[in-house]
């Protein structure tokens, strides 16, 4: 039987920079900059204690933000969270990463999804849909209750006629909602078709084709009235790797902030910075968001633990001590840095995201002490805690046991 254990943190003072000449990635010694090791847009203020400012280069720090925390936070659910617990506001316009994702908002009086786009003059680009009732309609979007007809006819034949000579693209996607009905729109000058099948796009198609009287078309304004729209439903997109990279080196900074650069520039860690400061374009999954019922995926982590410099010498009896991040609700930000045995390791959660358990590295340096880094959005607080409870005397484990099966290497 699995035992659970209760571990109690006293509140340290934030760790002191130890630097030295050479980055903590590369080891070379070109210019310095500051370096956030929680990015700064999942904070609500700057923390001195959440800076590197003597220990990471300008190429390295450069590397990670451009390889890592932008496609993260361009296209991960991530930013969802930031706009809903550090900046407060659901609204769609104040997230400018909308741009690179697939949303679809429900407007309950017209009972259809729509199509959305985060661009101030056009959130809601003009749409003709084959709707439910094989009803052909024509949605434009304008404040004004006097718009120009003309205008919203003329895209109106652009869309048919680009149709009838096979002038456009065909977006389909079995995560679009069930009632989403068939519709062409454009963006970028480009007439997209976008349907949940194959079927359903050719459907939408030869009724378009078939038809005789563009005037018979009906035309309806699709301005909704409320200021914020939380019926949405938004594709994000999900790589493992790099939200593994990106909380390997939130992890590695925080170890290097704690014990000093001396201690994370030993030869041991080489094959982990390696992985992450190598810059392969990796694959990626579709996710949805359904506000209200949050992420449409199960699980977004590795049920087990990841060697992330896929060196750790791991026996088939090694147990892991891991800690229950989920209880710690009031936190957007908590992570455990601990050693078992020889090896390093980090256990992070980031808002609603299932904590992910990583083995930075092995080594024969001394590391005894377990260490909480917690930080709360409604208080603006990072906090730094610690214990000296021995992980040894744990007979079994802490919450749950990741034997050699659940064992991942990313790097491979």
């Amino acid at each position: 039987m699995l035992k659970n254990y209760k571990l109690f943190f006293t509140v340290s003072k934030p760790p002191e920079e130890i630097a030295t000449e050479e980055c903590i990635w590369c080891n070379s010694k070109l210019n310095k900059n500051i370096a956030h090791i929680i990015s700064k847009s999942l904070l609500k203020t700057e923390h001195f204690s959440n800076k590197l400012y003597k220990s990471v280069c300008h190429q390295c720090n450069s590397s990670f933000g451009k390889n890592i925390e932008d496609w993260i936070f361009k296209y991960s659910p991530i930013n969802f969270w930031i706009n809903r617990d550090i900046k407060n506001t659901m609204k769609i316009n104040d997230d400018r990463t909308f741009k690179y994702k697939k949303i679809f908002v429900w407007l309950p009086e017209l009972n259809e999804w729509f199509i959305a786009l985060n661009e101030n003059s056009n959130q809601f680009p003009s749409q003709l849909f084959l709707n439910n009732n094989f009803e052909i309609i024509f949605f434009y979007s304008s404040k004004n209750k006097t718009t120009n007809k003309k205008l919203n006819f003329n895209l109106l034949e652009k869309f048919v006629n680009n149709i009838k000579s096979d002038n456009y693209s065909i977006y389909t996607s079995e995560l679009l909602p069930k009632n989403f009905s068939p519709r062409i729109f454009e963006y970028n000058n480009t007439s997209i078709i976008i349907s949940r099948t194959n079927d359903n796009a050719d459907f939408f198609i030869n009724i378009i084709k078939s038809l005789k009287i563009i005037e018979s078309i009906e035309i309806k304004n699709i301005y909704p009235d409320q200021k914020e729209l939380k019926h949405l439903i938004i594709n994000y997109k999900w790589s493992r790797k790099k939200y593994y990279k990106y909380c390997s080196k939130i992890a590695f900074e925080f170890l290097s902030l704690i014990q000093g650069n001396d201690f994370v520039k030993n030869s041991e860690f080489n094959s982990f910075k390696k992985f992450l400061l190598e810059n392969v374009k990796n694959e990626f999954s579709e996710v949805l968001f359904v506000n209200g019922r949050g992420i449409n995926e199960k699980i977004l982590t590795l049920g087990g633990w990841v060697d992330i410099s896929n060196e750790a010498k791991i026996s088939k009896k090694t147990i892991f001590p891991t800690f229950n991040l989920n209880a710690l609700k009031d936190y957007t930000f908590s992570m455990i840095l601990y050693k078992c045995d020889s090896h390093i390791c980090a256990s992070i959660k980031l808002f609603e995201f299932e904590p992910c358990n990583i083995i930075l590295s092995d080594t024969s340096q001394d590391f005894e002490t377990i260490h909480l880094i917690t930080y709360s959005a409604k208080e603006d607080k990072l906090n730094f805690y610690e214990t000296t409870a021995d992980i040894e005397n744990f007979d079994q484990e802490v919450i749950f046991v990741s034997d050699e099966q659940s064992l991942y290497h990313l790097g491979k």
